[in-house]
């Protein structure tokens, strides 16, 4: 009885430190925004939204359902070509904090990219929390 108390404790610690993915939907993600520097943002209310996406948008503000959800983008700033491209690829969530996995892809050596500048971004949207929220950078 005493090593499946212990075996039972070991489980419940371990699934309060677990994380687990959390769902999320992407909003837009494109190569062109008005912003030129690396930067993440969290925003957790319409006015911030709107302010932001209209200053770094040239689009109509897509509609977002703050009493429920909040809006994470990820901007890769201006790079030189096609070949830097940025991608919210997870949210791993525990009980005390987000960690966002964001891919930025570079150019491969010896490929042929677009000369054009660009400044690529990943907006999506999750599930509205106060958890502390962690970047994490996965470099391709």
């Amino acid at each position: 009885m005493k090593s499946l108390c212990i075996g039972l404790s070991s489980l419940l610690l371990t699934v309060g430190i677990s994380p687990l993915n959390q769902y999320f939907t992407e909003i837009e993600k494109r190569w062109h925004s008005n912003h030129q520097y690396e930067i993440n943002y969290v925003i957790k209310d319409k006015q911030t939204w709107e302010e932001h996406y209209k200053k770094y948008h040239n689009d109509k503000v897509p509609n977002i359902d703050f009493s429920k959800e909040m809006v994470l983008g990820s901007y890769y700033g201006i790079k030189p070509n096609t070949g830097y491209q940025i991608e919210i690829k997870q949210i791993r969530s525990t009980d005390y904090a987000l960690e966002i996995l964001v891919e930025k892809t570079t150019p491969k050596p010896r490929h042929m990219y677009p000369e054009v500048i660009t400044n690529s971004y990943h907006l999506v949207k999750t599930e509205k929390n106060d958890k502390e929220i962690f970047w994490i950078d996965e470099k391709k």
